[in-house]
């Protein structure tokens, strides 16, 4: 996981070698506060690289935060040939597993020098990545400049205008003129420098996915808009994500039993594990596609914590401490990811369990309904998994308003950026605290003691309410449409996932030099649950509000904490800006996808750019 920056500035005439090098610094004059947010991301190394000539002079630069391989690895990664930078984390190559202990960046780079000599070639090489990535690549010999998202974009990746030159970037301060553009998950973009056009190998299906064909179409519009660039679309290219929804079948067996269920008048909790009976066959090849899922993302780490790994530069060392946390809120996605997350640690690990709630004041109640639902269910893990040699840190990240303004001014504004909405606000302010990781703890004697979580990598559960059919519109689509009105609201989710957060999600967390990790949106889980999942083994809203959304995760639930804990599995959905109270800090009135006046540019991001 890095922060990746390319600066590029257009040659209107030939350059000398003294003008290159005067241009060389014009290019970095006004991005120290985006090299500062670049810094933050990747705190472990860094490094530029130059590419001069008579048509372009390009600055690629990384900011490395280890998260695969056995040493850190600098970036950009130079040969004569090529300059490649990379975010992300790559599990896995057309379905087969990296080797043991690489560095994925490099593995992905040395594929790349060994067998893509060919557009196709590398086409074929990018399709068939498994995990979360963005890259920038710059084909010196060919003048071609490569960039791109997976197909969910889970990794950030921005572009935008700066003087007299634009970037690529993961991450870039607030713009007042609208200068910065999410890069859309539509394919892989091909910049030929020497004739200054534009190509995109679309991911297939871009037809289909109508919000993300939006966002490119405003993006094309941009780029011509600005630059006077023009975008040519090419032959589309296949993801390793197949996000198609299975047709549904009528005569399906599993149907007709949840149906008997739903008419039998019985108890929600009698429901739940009756219907964990009838769901048995997709509830365990659900758990075990998510215990691989989590299992890749737990063991792909270094054996160090934030601090143990500053300490491991001079001496080496054997770290006990936290390695790994999940943002938890005690609902049904984060308690189920814990569960997996703890079966997969070995005796002696801990896990940071964190949970954030917003006050008004220091002398305010922070049992916002998060930290209730956490509470219950990190006892419950407590007990299930303490005599097994696993800690678990309860973190109470317990936050008040005037926190969350100075936060706000200083950073979040930044991170969020583009985006401007009241939910980008909220969520964006709400992840930060969390991926900060500070708050309190109880000790052995049940005294509280102030803790910040040294784990690396947090999990989040993102992906699950769209996949899971956990939103109330997805009810209202089956009351107004049936099953079909069903597939299709929650293939339309699926289809603009990328949309939505995930970008902003990513920017906001790695602020903290804290890789986010989704094993919800891990490619072998997807296929599952849209290729081999009927609709209502995910989502049967014939039954009871609270119960029948996302049923499939709930009878996961029941099955991995058995009849006494059936109430894990019961927990109502509820939104993270509700459920941690920070929505209620500011202007109730407001509306999520509202523009948030809060988030406008500040003084202290002003004055770093234009220094």
């Amino acid at each position: 996981m890095c922060g990746i920056f390319c600066n590029i500035l257009r040659c209107r005439s030939h350059n000398s070698f003294e003008e290159s090098q005067v241009t060389h610094g014009r290019m970095l004059e006004g991005s120290s506060r985006t090299i500062q947010l670049l810094k933050s991301r990747g705190p472990d190394a860094e490094h530029d690289a130059f590419v001069t000539s008579t048509n372009f002079l390009i600055k690629l630069s990384s900011y490395v935060l280890w998260t695969q391989g056995l040493t850190i690895r600098e970036q950009p990664i130079v040969t004569e040939k090529r300059i490649f930078a990379f975010n992300g984390d790559i599990y896995s190559l057309k379905c087969s597993p990296l080797p043991a202990n690489v560095n994925d960046g490099l593995f992905l780079f040395e594929c790349m020098e060994s067998s893509c000599e060919s557009v196709s070639a590398f086409l074929n090489l990018i399709s068939g990545l498994q995990g979360p990535f963005a890259f920038i690549l710059v084909d010196r010999a060919e003048n071609l400049l490569w960039f791109g998202r997976d197909y969910f974009g889970r990794s950030s990746l921005l572009f935008g205008l700066e003087k007299e030159s634009f970037f690529i970037s993961s991450v870039a301060p607030f713009s007042e003129e609208g200068n910065v553009f999410e890069v859309p998950s539509a394919g892989v973009f091909c910049l030929d420098l020497s004739v200054f056009h534009l190509k995109l190998y679309p991911w297939e299906c871009l037809e289909r996915r109508v919000h993300v064909r939006e966002c490119t179409e405003n993006f094309k519009r941009f780029l011509k808009c600005k630059l006077d660039l023009e975008t040519e679309m090419k032959e589309s290219i296949t993801p390793s994500i197949c996000s198609r929804l299975k047709s549904i079948d009528l005569q399906c067996s599993i149907l007709k039993s949840l149906e008997e269920l739903a008419s039998s008048k019985a108890s929600d909790n009698l429901l739940i594990l009756r219907a964990k009976n009838v769901l048995e066959e997709p509830v365990a090849r659900f758990i075990k596609t998510m215990r691989r899922a989590v299992k890749l993302r737990v063991d792909m780490k270094p054996p160090f914590c934030k601090n143990c790994l500053r300490a491991k530069i001079s001496e080496p060392l054997n770290c006990s401490h936290s390695k790994v946390s999940v943002l938890f809120s005690g609902g049904l996605d984060s308690t189920v990811i814990a569960y997996l997350v703890c079966e997969l640690l070995p005796p002696g690990e801990s896990l940071d369990l964190i949970n954030v709630a917003f006050a008004t004041d220091n002398n305010s109640n922070f049992k916002v309904p998060d930290r209730q639902t956490g509470l219950e269910s990190f006892k419950v893990l407590k007990e299930i998994f303490q005599p097994r040699g696993i800690t678990l840190n309860f973190v109470e990240a317990n936050v008040t308003k005037s926190e969350v303004q100075e936060v706000r001014e200083d950073i979040v504004v930044d991170l969020v950026s583009p985006l401007r909405s009241v939910l980008d606000d909220s969520i964006g302010c709400c992840l930060w605290f969390a991926a900060r990781g500070k708050g309190n703890i109880q000790n052995e004697n049940e005294i509280s003691q102030s803790y910040t979580s040294p784990a690396r990598i947090i999990f989040v559960g993102s992906g699950a309410d769209e996949l899971l059919g956990g939103y109330s519109r997805h009810r209202s689509a089956f009351e107004n449409k049936g099953w079909q009105g069903l597939v299709d609201e929650m293939q339309e989710d699926i289809d603009r996932i990328s949309m939505r957060n995930l970008g902003r999600d990513n920017r906001v967390i790695t602020n903290h030099g804290v890789c986010p990790r989704m094993p919800f949106l891990d490619e072998n889980v997807v296929n599952f649950l849209t290729q081999e999942c009927q609709v209502w083994t995910k989502c049967f809203p014939i039954f009871p509000r609270g119960l029948g959304e996302k049923i499939l995760l709930r009878a996961v639930a029941a099955e991995l904490f058995g009849m006494d804990n059936v109430k894990l599995a019961l927990f109502p959905k509820r939104a993270m800006q509700f459920g941690s109270r920070i929505a209620k800090l500011e202007n109730s009135k407001e509306k999520g996808g509202d523009v948030c006046v809060r988030l406008q540019a500040t003084s202290k991001s002003q004055e770093t750019s234009d220094s």
